[in-house]
């Protein structure tokens, strides 16, 4: 499993690193809007164990705060706060995670309806007896849905999906779909 949290960190990085050369090129400006280069989100949605967490936990309740700084058109840094709860199966406690990660994100067609990727690193704290604090990974995927022309770029409607592994002892891994709603300024 270590090459496995090794493979997903180095695609995280590399993600990241894209945006640096991204950086350099320009600021995007909108004619009637300006700059948008800050995007806040609240989300939430629900958190599906997989591997050898799902063997001990069921599906339950995921939210997260993002923040993001737009380098350029395309390119943000997204950083961001989680926490889920994983309901335990027939005995135990449920488990909640707490997390922050910071991640590289890639807007297709920014300022209108877009597809975007995102990937990074994270810290993730489970309040659960046995499994330490420890360094993980995620990448997603979604869909902004824009406000429409009146509107600041980058305002919106989002829903992704989100894959997060940690190397617990019996594998941390989970899948999250959340919705939320994103302002920019």
């Amino acid at each position: 499993m270590r090459s496995f949290l090794r493979l997903g960190v180095l695609i995280a990085v590399a993600m990241m690193l894209m945006a640096i050369p991204a950086m350099a090129q320009y600021d995007y400006y909108d004619e009637d809007y300006g700059y948008a280069q800050w995007y806040a989100s609240i989300n939430g949605g629900w958190a599906m164990a997989q591997g050898d967490l799902d063997d001990n936990f069921d599906d339950g309740f995921a939210a997260e705060g993002d923040l993001e700084y737009r380098f350029n058109e395309n390119w943000t840094a997204d950083g961001f706060i989680g926490w889920r709860n994983l309901a335990a199966d027939d005995s135990g406690d449920d488990m909640d995670i707490l997390n922050i990660s910071v991640n590289g994100k890639y807007y297709f067609t920014p300022g209108e309806d877009t597809f975007w990727l995102r990937g990074g690193v994270g810290w993730y704290d489970p309040d659960t007896d046995g499994l330490d604090d420890e360094f993980g990974f995620n990448f997603g995927f979604g869909y902004l849905f824009s406000l429409g022309e009146d509107e600041v770029p980058g305002s919106g409607l989002k829903v992704g999906v989100d894959y997060h592994y940690v190397d617990w002892d019996d594998s941390g891994e989970w899948i999250e779909a959340l919705v939320g709603w994103q302002f920019a300024w």
